[in-house]
C-alpha cells in the first residue's frame, strides 16, 4: 500500500485541482469613425485629423479655405485703402518730415517714435479681418471633427450649415479677441517706441554731441535687452492664456454657449490636464512652423531660379517671357498658399479631437456615442455607409447630445481620467 500524497506544486495548480478560467482581454473599445469611442493618445489626435482631411476634403478644408480667402481679400482691401490715404508718395502727416535733413531736428520731431506708433496703428486696423475670418475658418472644422469621430461624413453645405447659428457668437468672440489684440499690439509697439525710439534719439543725440559711435551703441544695446526681456515675458503669459482657452470655439460651436460662458467652460475643461494639453499645444505648433517653414524654402527654390532667368533675359524677349514670369509665380504662390492652409487646418482638426478626448475623459461623453451607436440601427447603416441612413443623420452633431438633451453636464469623473 503506497504512503505517497500528492504534493502542492508551487508553479502551477495542484493535482486534481479544477484547471484556472482563462484570462480573456475585454474587447476594444468601438471605433465607427476617425477615433475610438474611449480616451486616446497623441498619435490617433493627429491620425485622425489626417483622416478627416482626406475624407471630409469639401468641409474640412474647402470651407476653411474659402473662409480664409475672403479674409485676406479684405484685408489686401484694407491695405490697398491705408496706402492710398493721401496719394502714393506720402501721407500728408509726414508732411513736416519731409523738408527735414538734419538728424538733430528729426529727434526733435520725434520721427522714429511716431513711426512706430503709425506702424502699430496700421498692424492694429489690417488684424480685424485676419482675427475674425481665422475664427469662423477654424469653427468651420469643428462639427466635422465631430461627426467623423461617428464616422459620418459632411459636405461642404452641411459644413456652413453648422456652423451658421454660431455667426453670431463667433464674431462677438473675434471682437473681443481683436480688443485684447489690440491693448497687447498697443503696449508692445507704445514699449518699442518708449524704448527703442527713445534709445535711438539719444544714440544720435549723443553721437552728434561728442562725436564717439561707443556709448551710443551701448546705449541702444540696453535698451534692446530690456525690450528682450519685456517681450518674453509677455509671450509666457501670452502662451498660458491661449492655452487655457483653446477650446472656446469648440464651446461655441458644439455646445451652443456665448463668448464668455466659452471661455470659463474651455478653462474648465482644462483644468487637471493642462501640461498634456500644453504638451500637445506646443508639439503642433512647433510642427506646423516647422513644416511651414520647410515649405516656404521648398519654394523659394525654383521662385529665385524664375527671378534670376528674368532679370538675366534680354530685352529683346523680356515682354514676351515676363507673362510666364507672372503665370509661374501665380502657380507657385497658388501652391504653396494651398499646402499652408492644409498644415494650419490639420492644427484646427487636432485641436477638435484634443476636445473630444477631454470631453471623453472628464464627462465620460465617449460612453453615450457608444451607447448609441450600439443601440441605433439606422446610425448603424448610416456608418455602413447607407446612403438613405446617412441622410437621416444630415443634422446629427455628436457632441451636442449632452447639453440639448440633459440640460447640463455630467459631473467630473463621469469618465475616465
Amino acid at each position: 500500500m503506497s504512503h505517497y500524497q500528492p504534493q502542492p506544486n508551487p508553479y502551477g495548480q495542484n493535482p486534481g485541482q479544477q484547471p484556472y478560467p482563462s484570462y480573456q482581454l475585454p474587447p476594444p473599445p468601438p471605433q465607427p469613425g476617425s477615433v475610438p469611442l474611449a480616451p486616446f493618445g497623441l498619435g490617433q489626435v493627429f491620425s485622425a485629423s489626417w483622416q478627416n482631411i482626406t475624407k471630409n476634403f469639401g468641409s474640412a478644408v474647402g470651407l476653411p479655405a474659402v473662409i480664409s480667402i475672403f479674409g485676406f481679400l479684405l484685408m489686401a482691401a484694407l491695405i490697398a485703402v491705408v496706402i492710398m490715404i493721401d496719394g502714393a508718395n506720402n501721407w500728408a502727416f509726414f508732411g513736416q518730415f519731409s523738408n527735414v535733413n538734419d538728424e538733430a531736428d528729426l529727434v526733435e520731431l520725434g520721427f522714429v517714435n511716431w513711426m512706430i506708433l503709425i506702424i502699430g496703428l496700421i498692424s492694429v486696423v489690417i488684424l480685424l479681418p485676419l482675427v475674425v475670418f481665422q475664427i469662423l475658418a477654424q469653427a468651420a472644422t469643428v462639427a466635422v471633427s465631430s461627426r467623423h469621430a461617428m464616422g459620418l461624413r459632411t459636405t461642404f453645405a452641411q459644413g456652413f450649415r453648422f456652423l451658421k447659428p454660431a455667426l453670431g457668437r463667433l464674431t462677438l468672440l473675434a471682437l473681443f479677441y481683436w480688443v485684447l489684440s489690440t491693448i497687447l499690439l498697443g503696449l508692445f509697439f507704445a514699449s518699442l517706441a518708449l524704448i527703442i525710439g527713445e534709445a535711438i534719439n539719444l544714440a544720435v543725440t549723443q553721437d552728434l554731441a561728442t562725436g564717439e559711435v561707443g556709448g551710443a551703441i551701448a546705449t541702444f544695446a540696453v535698451a534692446v535687452i530690456m525690450w528682450i526681456v519685456l517681450i518674453i515675458l509677455v509671450s509666457f503669459l501670452s502662451l498660458f492664456i491661449v492655452v487655457r482657452f483653446i477650446f472656446v470655439i469648440q464651446a461655441i460651436v458644439l455646445e451652443g454657449m456665448g463668448p464668455f460662458a466659452a471661455l470659463k467652460r474651455s478653462w474648465t475643461l482644462i483644468r487637471g490636464r493642462y501640461w498634456p494639453v500644453f504638451g500637445t499645444y506646443l508639439l503642433l505648433t512647433v510642427i506646423v512652423s516647422f513644416a511651414t517653414q520647410l515649405i516656404s524654402l521648398v519654394f523659394s527654390i525654383p521662385s529665385a531660379g524664375l527671378e534670376t532667368e528674368f532679370t538675366s533675359t534680354s530685352a529683346e524677349v523680356s515682354s514676351a517671357w515676363s507673362l510666364n514670369y507672372a503665370i509661374l509665380q501665380i502657380v507657385l504662390t497658388m501652391a504653396q498658399t494651398f499646402l499652408s492652409t492644409i498644415i494650419a487646418l490639420f492644427m484646427f482638426l487636432a485641436f477638435n479631437n484634443m476636445y473630444l478626448d477631454l470631453r471623453f475623459r472628464k464627462e465620460g461623453l465617449h460612453l453615450q456615442l457608444a451607447e448609441r451607436s450600439f443601440s441605433d440601427p439606422l446610425l448603424q447603416r448610416a456608418i455602413a455607409g447607407d446612403v438613405q441612413a446617412q441622410e437621416a443623420f444630415d443634422d446629427y452633431v455628436p457632441g451636442q447630445i449632452i447639453a440639448h438633451q440633459s440640460g447640463h453636464y455630467p459631473p467630473p469623473g463621469a469618465g475616465q481620467r
